[in-house]
């Protein structure tokens, strides 16, 4: 997979202890609210900076010390998932 980041004006912020993306575009395309949790938090720190699927499994492996097939699989779903939303390039 190639380089990815998120688009600019879409941004994290932590509401009453949840973590919830924002979009301050005013893009009518986006529905609704993108809540993450703890994991997805991870890997949208490293996606802010831009990076590719390797990073941000690596990222989980690191930080859950868990096997790099399932950190990989999580990472995936989890970039498909804001594809779909339209909230990543």
């Amino acid at each position: 997979m190639c380089f990815m980041t998120i688009k600019k004006g879409y941004i994290l912020k932590e509401v009453a202890g949840c973590f919830v993306v924002v979009d301050t575009t005013g893009c009518l395309d986006f529905n609704g609210i993108i809540k993450l949790n703890e994991t997805a938090v991870v890997l949208w720190q490293v996606l802010e900076k831009g990076a590719e699927m390797r990073q941000l499994t690596e990222a989980l492996v690191s930080e859950y010390e868990i096997d790099y097939t399932e950190a990989e699989k999580d990472a995936l779903s989890f970039v498909d998932s804001l594809k779909e939303a339209g909230v990543i390039e």
